[in-house]
């Protein structure tokens, strides 16, 4: 992988909210990370394997969604489509997530 951090490309709009594409954080990251109690001390030893992504590991090749703050509600989706050439399923992954 090129990058060690974030990189992705979107749009956002006040309205409805934004839309990226890349390598990027999921939505365990976007909605729960702060209420995360491992995050502020031993996280991976914790949370070995990072299974549940509260890590903040990225997820490359993916489409992501968060909403606008409808009312101090927001939402959101992603899909992973892994790093294999030719077959989209093999390594995917998704997330959703609200607040």
């Amino acid at each position: 992988m090129e990058f060690g951090r974030q990189a992705y490309v979107g749009l956002k709009n006040q309205q409805w909210g934004q839309i990226s594409f890349g390598n990027q954080l999921d939505m365990t990251e976007e909605f729960v990370y702060l209420y995360n109690i491992s995050a502020w001390a031993i996280g991976y030893a914790i949370h070995q394997g990072d299974f549940d992504r509260m890590n903040g590991d990225r997820l490359p090749n993916s489409v992501k969604f968060l909403s606008a703050d409808y009312g101090g509600f927001t939402f959101g989706g992603m899909y992973s489509f892994g790093n294999v050439s030719d077959n989209f399923h093999q390594n995917n992954a998704w997330s959703v997530g609200a607040h």
